[in-house]
């Protein structure tokens, strides 16, 4: 089912307007009802494979062993959580509701598809989905790029993205991100998989504190090239230094937001109706061990 049609059942459901009407009383008691009605909302969410963790934890309380429509229950830790996992659906299902209220016609042309992480917790697919939305609009917007954000397509229970850009330009801007991020999350693994080994050889703590210092500076330098060969790579028009310094600080943020993105999983690639020339500046996620850095030299 596409993303839009997901939206669109989860806009029907109503899930922000009755779900689950809890009231605190006196006495530290409180009323839940609207039971019936919302567990038939729960089974359409879970139909539709979404937030299926939340779902899966709600199902084990006692609101799917009574038969009753509202209940009178003590106000303890145990309902204290069960609001708080009500509230995740509800605040889920209307991020949600609100990403479907701005989606546009499918654009086929100028087009990225982006894997997600594979997980079923709500915080985290919300956070690196809004993480993308932001990183990826701070860049595209330029003048040189003329990009514009929209969703195409939720792929069903693959965690597949397809996203329109717009242009031409911002499918090769993101192209060039990817690539960078890619070589950025490449040396995070290599430097993490060397100080697991350095632990068992070094004898201070000071002295391997030393060395994720320098290690988090020469990460660093490598982003800022990066940023800086991107910038010089796709920006053409003249600029003023503070505009130019600005842009190349969003870069950054985009560079590492999917440095972060790919060591947890994810992957970038270009639609199926990208041309072979814009294809092939993606990088191949099969064998992240062969990227490089398309700098022809970066001092470490």
């Amino acid at each position: 089912m596409k993303l839009s049609s997901k939206l669109n059942e989860i806009h029907k459901l109503n899930i922000v307007g009755d779900f689950f009407g809890i009231t605190n009383n006196t006495n530290n008691r409180t009323t839940i009802a609207n039971i019936i009605s919302s567990k038939i909302k729960i089974q359409k969410l879970e139909d539709l494979e979404l937030f299926k963790e939340e779902i899966k934890k709600l199902k084990t309380s006692f609101l799917f062993t009574t038969s009753n429509d509202s209940v009178v229950v003590a106000t303890d830790k145990s309902l204290v959580q069960l609001k708080q996992l009500i509230n995740k659906l509800v605040v889920g299902s209307k991020v949600l509701v609100d990403v479907g209220l701005t989606i546009k016609p499918i654009t086929k042309e100028h087009s990225i598809s982006i894997q997600l992480s594979n997980t079923n917790n709500l915080e985290n697919i919300i956070t690196d989905i809004s993480a993308l939305n932001k990183y990826i609009n701070q860049v595209i917007t330029h003048k040189d790029i003329d990009g514009e954000l929209t969703i195409n397509n939720w792929e069903n229970g693959s965690y597949w993205l397809d996203l329109s850009l717009k242009s031409a330009q911002a499918v090769t801007l993101i192209s060039t991100i990817a690539w960078s991020s890619t070589v950025i999350a490449k040396k995070y693994m290599e430097v993490e998989i060397f100080n697991q080994q350095a632990k068992s050889y070094m004898t201070k703590n000071e002295s391997l504190q030393d060395l994720k210092e320098g290690q988090k500076k020469l990460i660093q330098a490598m982003i800022d090239a990066e940023a800086n060969y991107i910038y010089d790579e796709n920006i053409k028009s003249k600029e003023s230094a503070a505009h130019k310094n600005d842009y190349i600080e969003r870069l950054k943020g985009t560079i590492k937001m999917f440095s972060e993105q790919i060591q947890k999983g994810a992957e970038v690639h270009p639609s199926l109706m990208e041309p072979e020339k814009s294809t092939n500046l993606f990088p191949d996620f099969a064998n992240i061990g062969k990227i490089e850095s398309k700098i022809k030299q970066i001092a470490e």
